[in-house]
C-alpha cells in the first residue's frame, strides 16, 4: 500500500490510498484500420454479402430489453453453445489478427450482426455484453471489439463518442463501458462482428 501525504490541522500525517486489487483498469479503447490483409477481407466480405451465409431474425437487440428495434444476427461461437456454427472456422482467422492486439485467454462469443437500412437512422439501447442477469457481473477482463465490413454513416457509440462505420476496420475496449451500435440511412445495410474475450 502506497501511502500519501496529506495537511489536517494535526500536522502532516501519512494516509494510505486505498488499492483495489480486483479491479483491473480499463482497456484503452483502440481503433485500427486496414485491420485484416486485403485478400482475406475481401473473401469474408463476399461472404456476408452472399446469399448463402444464415440471417437470423431478432425482433429487438437486446436479450433483455425490449428497445424497439430489431436486426439480423448469426452466432459463429458462443461458449454457451456445444457447436459452432458450420462458418466459424471460415472467420476464425480474424481471431488470431485479435489475440495479436489483446492476449486474451477466453474466446466468449462471436457474432454477426446485420442492420437494415430503415429511411431513418435508429440508435439501439446502450448496453454492455456478456452482462450476467442472475448475479450482475461482466465478466474480468472483459473486451469487447467491433468489426465492421460497411463503410456507411451507421456508428458504435461507447459512452458519449461515435465511431463511424468503416470496413476492414476494428474497434476495441473495455468490456465494462456501456456501447450501442446505429443503422445506416447511406447504405442498404450495415454488417459487423462483435467479439467478446476475457
Amino acid at each position: 500500500m502506497k501511502n500519501v501525504a496529506y495537511k489536517t490541522d494535526y500536522g502532516d500525517l501519512k494516509k494510505p490510498e486505498v488499492i483495489y486489487f480486483n479491479q483491473k483498469p480499463m482497456f484503452e479503447t483502440k481503433v485500427l484500420s486496414n485491420f485484416l490483409i486485403k485478400p482475406f477481407f475481401n473473401n469474408l466480405k463476399n461472404i456476408v454479402e452472399s446469399n448463402t451465409i444464415e440471417w437470423f431474425w431478432n425482433s429487438r437487440t437486446l436479450d433483455h430489453i425490449e428497445d424497439d428495434n430489431f436486426m439480423l444476427t448469426h452466432v459463429l461461437y458462443s461458449q454457451q453453445n456445444e457447436r459452432p456454427s458450420r462458418w466459424f472456422s471460415v472467420f476464425e482467422p480474424l481471431l488470431y489478427f485479435l489475440k495479436d492486439q489483446y492476449d486474451y485467454k477466453k474466446l466468449l462469443k462471436v457474432k454477426m450482426n446485420l442492420y437494415v437500412n430503415r429511411r431513418e437512422q435508429y440508435e439501439h439501447a446502450k448496453h454492455t455484453d456478456m452482462y450476467n442477469q442472475s448475479n450482475k457481473e461482466i465478466p474480468d477482463g472483459l473486451v469487447t471489439s467491433i468489426f465492421n465490413f460497411t463503410t456507411c454513416d451507421g456508428y458504435t457509440k461507447i459512452g458519449n463518442k461515435k465511431i463511424p462505420s468503416k470496413e476492414n476496420e476494428l474497434i476495441m475496449f473495455d468490456g465494462r463501458k456501456e456501447h450501442c451500435g446505429s443503422t445506416p440511412t447511406n447504405t442498404k445495410n450495415r454488417v459487423l462482428i462483435n467479439i467478446n474475450v476475457a
